[in-house]
């Protein structure tokens, strides 16, 4: 075995891998032995097919095979063992000589790598970057006012159907010559969301005890909502066509709840919020929180742009257009498409700098916590809030053996602990900016 690195310049090298005979013969014999044991060829028993036989088969097939093995955990290997910081992945070289496995002995293959440049920066507190801080503003209390008032809010009875915003419930009965029809006894419609606006606008003026016609699919074309509505498999839904009569037994309308106290203790908890004052001062902490999230994301784009421009990396490009092209199996237009990859690569590397040289890593207990948080969030867009540890962390640890979603929960922690390090090192200047303007920052930066 002979493994020989030659750097072509700061950003590219090649690295020759030599086996020769010792270096695969006994797994290449390994395997014919296993392929002879269950090999099952007429004219011979089971285990008993002469090795002669099982060469002329699959002989060239496992030694390519196993040749390719040794080649790559050695060049795997010396890559570790050297140190050497690679981007994307080795790749077999263009000038590659071709190889004869029917009279070789000794395979010599050539890889290109791809070089990660070596960060030669400094940052101190001369180094500056905007800190957005999005002030809470009498717009955002106002939705939040509609929101506790609508959430908190009710269906009252009323006479007659006024602004097709009601609830109406009733018997609904499947009309026409039919042998068995379909009746939904006292089934809950909501207008607003019936498809038709015809249909819709038939129900205006509409009371208590009338009857009204019309036909089910043109009002709910979708089978899950037409399931749900009379009660019956979703297969029998889709089949349905009929026109249906409602017989209102009650009408319905929404009204917002008022901003009193019984919101407060219904939003808060009794006696945590007394008053109106004491309601709009949790609604601007909580709404901080959130905000504080769209500051933080905001500061870390910028901390990015900043230090990929500040560092001026320079990058394999031709060697990482091969790459690309390669892992994307030809489904890239990597004239076009390569800026789109360049500037995460360049934060990848500084990324993998700082972590490397700080000493900044993600524990076992950091992936945990990461991930049972993330249950929780997904918990609580189901309106489970309260859930007992052992639950989490009992779903964490489940997400956590994915090795894909592990993966990308590390990258995502990584990311956040090496921006944390780095932001202390620099200057945030904090600039206080309305919800509305800090939204065009990022529209200006998508243009």
């Amino acid at each position: 075995m002979n493994v020989e690195l030659k750097n072509l310049d700061t950003l590219n090298a090649q690295v020759k891998v030599t086996v020769s005979t010792p270096d695969y013969e006994e797994k290449v014999n390994i395997g014919l032995q296993d392929y002879r044991k269950k090999a099952n060829i007429h004219g011979f028993r089971p285990g008993k097919v002469p090795m002669g036989v099982v060469k002329k088969m699959v002989g060239k097939h496992i030694l390519v095979e196993e040749v390719n093995k040794v080649v790559m955990q050695n060049l795997y290997k010396y890559i570790v063992d050297q140190k050497i910081n690679i981007l994307g992945e080795p790749m077999i070289s263009e000038s590659q000589e071709l190889l004869d496995f029917d009279t070789q002995t000794d395979f010599t293959f050539t890889f290109d790598l791809g070089l990660s440049p070596k960060i030669e920066m400094d940052l101190s507190k001369k180094d500056k970057i905007p800190y957005y801080q999005i002030n809470v503003d009498d717009k955002m209390l106002e939705n939040a006012h509609k929101y506790y008032t609508s959430q908190m809010g009710q269906y009252l009875p009323v006479d007659a159907v006024v602004d097709l915003e009601e609830m109406l419930k009733g018997d609904l009965k499947e009309l026409g010559p039919i042998e068995n029809p379909i009746i939904a006894s006292d089934a809950s419609l909501l207008l607003r969301v019936i498809k038709d606006e015809e249909i819709k606008t038939s129900f205006k003026g509409k009371k208590t005890g009338d009857k009204i016609t019309f036909n089910i699919r043109k009002a709910y074309p979708n089978d899950t909502e037409l399931s749900n509505l009379l009660n019956i498999p979703k297969e029998d839904a889709a089949k349905l066509t009929s026109d249906f009569e409602l017989s209102i037994a009650e009408i319905r309308h929404f009204a917002d709840a008022e901003l009193n106290q019984e919101l407060f203790d219904k939003a808060f908890g009794e006696g945590n919020v007394k008053s109106i004052e004491e309601f709009n001062a949790r609604i601007t902490s909580d709404l901080q929180v959130h905000l504080k999230q769209d500051s933080d994301y905001k500061m870390s784009l910028d901390l990015k742009s900043y230090l990929i421009k500040k560092s001026a990396i320079q990058l394999p490009e031709l060697f990482l257009k091969r790459w690309l092209t390669a892992v994307n199996k030809g489904n890239l237009n990597v004239e076009e498409d390569y800026p789109k990859y360049e500037d995460e690569l360049k934060w990848q590397v500084l990324k993998t700098h700082y972590a490397q040289v700080n000493k900044i890593e993600v524990s076992d207990d950091d992936l945990l916590n990461y991930a049972k948080e993330a249950a929780l969030a997904q918990f609580r867009q189901y309106g489970m809030a309260s859930i007992p540890d052992e639950h989490l962390t009992s779903f964490a640890q489940s997400t956590l053996q994915k090795e894909e979603e592990r993966n990308k929960m590390h990258d995502r922690l990584m990311d956040s602990k090496t921006i944390e390090f780095l932001k202390e090192l620099i200057t945030l200047q904090e600039k206080p900016i309305g919800q509305e303007e800090f939204a065009k920052l990022f529209e200006e930066e998508n243009k």
